[in-house]
């Protein structure tokens, strides 16, 4: 257990969206606004005094989509968000301010538009049509949930293993603190390993955290999972808390979609007394052990934000962020929450871009009506009072 982690206070940016881009931005369409890193080198302050120790950046690698999940480089970062160096500068300053950084990293797939993808489907004796899963080439490939245009990667090829950890090795000694594993339910457990003993040997308290959802699993999609006993967790019903807890003593920690689900079923409850929703907590905590650490969020970039699930009740928001820095485990918060960014519309799997609803551009207007809030709770955690 690594004491920096059980107390973190994570800020989560969503680097197109967060700072930098220009007012003609438009984040109702899936393409770049120009957020970028510089500029949120510029808000260290701002995240400061949130009472923030760590923030945890979206993908800035090269990638052909905004949100920086479709990779095409896994060794550079797009110019769209900013410079190797700009990158350094950020590590740097958060440095200096005492808050620590984990990058999110997407080891499972890469874009079509990848030159190891296009490579092994132009070239029928490529040494990368091993790299990934092919069936009937070139066409019938894994993919990751069904999208065509992000070939799932073969990690337990030697190879594609090794090259994938070199490269996550290069960002963990440019003096970032962990890393949040993007789908950790598709990848295999010797990749994982491999990953946590180099990443340790660069830094015995390098942190990796995955984020094992069930979401829109499928049983067709099952064949691209490497999940350890994926098929008595399906006919179990593939449970957030079994999927959570395959990865007890493998990684560090997994984000607790399963603390969110019990929230957010249990919303009355929090109305009626906090004692009760409490009583539902310790039974929860009961089923996992001491080998990992539960990060407790509310909301990100792949899900509803909280004020939308709210319903705008105010009241019922501070309750939640109440409820969320009391929790003895690390915390994160979805950027915008301290101005109570909502949306419109709700997310839905069958509705194309429909994410984009959580993923407005940050209004940089000093609106920030809930950071005394969140600034007081951050304080009052620190000082063991909640």
């Amino acid at each position: 257990m690594h004491n920096w982690l059980n107390r973190a206070i994570i800020y989560h940016i969503f680097i197109d969206r967060f700072a930098g881009y220009p007012q003609k931005a438009d984040p109702t369409k899936p393409a770049f606004c120009g957020g970028n890193i510089k500029a949120i080198a510029k808000k260290i302050d701002h995240i400061k005094e949130i009472g923030a120790n760590t923030i945890l950046l979206s993908p800035f690698y090269e990638t052909s989509a905004y949100h920086g999940y479709h990779i095409t480089n896994f060794r550079e970062t797009d110019k769209r968000y900013g410079s190797l160096h700009e990158l350094k500068d950020l590590i740097k300053e958060c440095k200096s301010h005492d808050i620590r950084v984990i990058a999110d990293i997407v080891p499972n797939h890469c874009s079509i538009e990848h030159p190891w993808f296009i490579e092994a489907k132009s070239n029928k004796n490529s040494p990368y049509i091993n790299w990934f899963y092919f069936h009937d080439w070139p066409n019938n490939y894994l993919s990751f949930m069904g999208f065509g245009e992000l070939p799932k990667l073969n990690l337990e090829n030697t190879e594609t293993r090794k090259e994938m950890i070199d490269s996550l090795l290069q960002w963990a000694k440019l003096g970032f603190d962990g890393f949040r594993i993007d789908h950790v339910i598709g990848l295999p457990e010797i990749f994982l390993t491999e990953l946590k003993n180099s990443t340790k040997n660069i830094n015995s308290d390098f942190v990796l955290i995955g984020e094992a959802w069930s979401e829109g699993m499928r049983h067709k999609y099952l064949k691209t999972i490497r999940l350890k006993g994926k098929q008595d967790l399906w006919k179990n019903g593939f449970q957030q808390v079994s999927i959570q807890k395959a990865y007890e003593g493998i990684i560090d920690g997994v984000f607790d979609f399963g603390w969110r689900e019990l929230i957010l079923k249990n919303l009355g409850l929090l109305k009626t007394g906090k004692e009760k929703i409490q009583i539902k907590i310790d039974q929860y905590n009961k089923k996992f052990n001491e080998n990992i650490s539960l990060v407790r969020f509310l909301d990100n970039h792949d899900t509803n934000r909280i004020m939308f699930m709210c319903k705008n009740d105010k009241k019922l928001f501070t309750d939640l962020m109440t409820l969320l820095f009391a929790q003895n485990s690390p915390i994160s918060i979805y950027y915008g929450t301290e101005s109570g960014m909502n949306q419109t519309s709700p997310l839905s799997l069958k509705v194309p871009f429909s994410d984009l609803h959580a993923r407005n551009t940050m209004k940089w207007d000093n609106s920030f009506q809930y950071l005394p809030l969140l600034s007081d709770l951050s304080k009052k955690r620190n000082a063991g009072k909640l």
